[in-house]
């Protein structure tokens, strides 16, 4: 199978939170891939068989079907084990913070199953609702509303101002000083930093060289 790789534009009404949504497939075995930090979290789920992902102790491990993905700090290292068939949630640097109900540094450099994110019950009913999707686009529209429901319960919980932080740094390609990025924000650097930890989960100079 040759890999298929694309990308849809998500609601105006999740735009706020959510870069894109993505599907990949492939039919690959054995092959290993490092995945560089890009300032996102994302949402995943596994509709063929899950990746495997090597450990700080080098022994490799199956993906859950159902996970949520905190930002990366590292890369990381995955391997196929058959045919893949990836469907994804990317969200934006700020935005997955109200879709996980929790600060965002928590997540950092995990995969969480979503069972251990929103609890168990939640995680089976999405994934007896993407098994019932008669097709690919019903089931990102699955996905995109579960993702909406879920923003819905944290009032859509925003944070202005790391927003316009993150958008200076993806403006100026990370090359914008603290002290700027303070003044946008109209807080000093030890609030800053606690901010940006909660809410988009890294150190504002971490992503500015991600950026």
């Amino acid at each position: 199978m040759t890999p298929r790789y694309r990308e849809f534009a998500a609601d105006a009404a999740l735009a706020a939170h959510v870069h894109c949504l993505w599907s990949f497939a492939a039919s690959e075995d054995g092959g290993e891939q490092a995945i560089p930090p890009d300032g996102r979290a994302e949402l995943i789920v596994h509709r063929g068989r899950p990746y495997e992902e090597r450990g700080d102790d080098g022994r490799w491990r199956a993906q859950p079907a159902l996970l949520f993905a905190g930002q990366l700090t590292r890369p990381l290292v995955l391997r196929s084990r058959g045919a893949v068939a990836v469907l994804a949630v990317r969200f934006t640097p700020a935005g997955a913070w109200a879709f996980a109900g929790r600060a965002m540094a928590e997540c950092n450099d995990r995969r969480l199953p979503l069972a251990e994110l929103h609890g168990s019950a939640a995680a089976r009913s999405l994934a007896a609702t993407l098994d019932a999707a008669e097709d690919a686009s019903a089931a990102r529209v699955t996905l995109a509303d579960y993702v909406a429901r879920r923003v819905a319960l944290n009032d859509g919980r925003r944070d202005a101002a790391i927003e316009r932080c993150v958008d200076r740094l993806y403006a100026s390609e990370g090359r914008v000083a603290l002290a700027e990025l303070c003044a946008l924000a109209g807080v000093g650097e030890r609030q800053l930093q606690r901010r940006f930890a909660e809410v988009v989960g890294i150190a504002p100079r971490t992503l500015a060289v991600i950026v």
